[in-house]
This record gives structure tokens, C-alpha cells and sequence, in this order.
């Protein structure tokens, strides 16, 4: 594994034609997290490879696009979360509530992140796409 995007997993399941849910094998590059140790790594890989349940493969992960995950997850809540208090503060101010200021701005900002999260959820399983591909057979079972 000489790119960093690369990682030994086992195939576990034939998904259809040309993919396969494979599950990632703890790497050097882990760390001590214990997350693998917790609930075990699963993505969908593209399989142009052919590879079998219980066969090691590699997979390469350069389809995850880690600069946009890094700024959806985050960035964008941080970033609604001040718009949505701002806008609350604007919102008392214009429309004369009768509730105190910082609860409302508070209870906007919630709400902003809150649609944020609803909104990304639904994005994310309407656009499944392969997270990961095939790139070698190195031991077939």
C-alpha cells in the first residue's frame, strides 16, 4: 500500500454486478481509535475486479472528496448556526416578539442547523454513489 488512499478490506458481500460491500482491515495508519474494534468498517466498492466474497482486495478511496466532507460537516453547521443567530436577532428586532432576544436568536440558530441536517441527510441518500474501487485481488478464498 504505497498510496495513501489505499486499503486492505475483505469482500463480504456481492451487491450486484459490479460491486461489492467490502470491510476495511485496521491499518497502521489507524492510530489506537478502536473504532474497527467497536463496529467494523463497511463502504460499497466499484468491483471491475471480479473479486469473490472472502477475497483481500485493495481498494482505493480517492472517490471521497475529504476537503467537501471536512467543510460539510464542520464548517456548514458552524456557519448556520451564527447565520441562523443573527437572523433571529434581526428577525426580534424587526417583527417585535414577545419572547426574550437571546432565546429566540438561540431557538433560529437551532432551527438553521437543524434544517442543515435534515437537508444533508436526504442529499446523501438520494446520491449513493461508490465511495471506493476495486484496485487488486491480492488473495482470493
Amino acid at each position: 500500500m504505497n498510496d495513501k488512499n489505499e486499503e486492505k478490506a475483505v469482500v463480504i458481500e456481492l451487491k450486484s454486478k459490479n460491486s461489492a460491500l467490502v470491510e476495511l482491515k485496521p491499518s497502521s495508519a489507524c492510530g489506537s481509535c478502536t473504532l474497527c474494534e467497536t463496529k467494523p468498517i463497511r463502504v460499497t466498492a466499484l468491483n471491475n475486479k471480479n473479486a469473490k466474497v472472502g477475497d483481500i482486495v485493495t481498494i482505493n478511496t480517492n472517490k471521497f472528496k475529504t476537503p467537501l466532507i471536512v467543510f460539510n460537516v464542520y464548517v456548514m453547521p458552524l456557519i448556520l448556526l451564527i447565520v441562523g443567530y443573527f437572523t433571529g436577532s434581526l428577525s426580534y428586532n424587526l417583527f417585535n416578539i414577545k419572547m426574550d432576544k437571546e432565546s429566540f436568536s438561540a431557538t433560529f440558530a437551532f432551527l438553521f442547523f437543524l434544517g442543515y441536517i435534515i437537508i444533508a441527510i436526504a442529499i446523501t441518500k438520494r446520491h449513493k454513489k461508490f465511495i471506493a474501487i476495486i484496485t487488486n485481488v491480492e488473495q482470493n478464498n
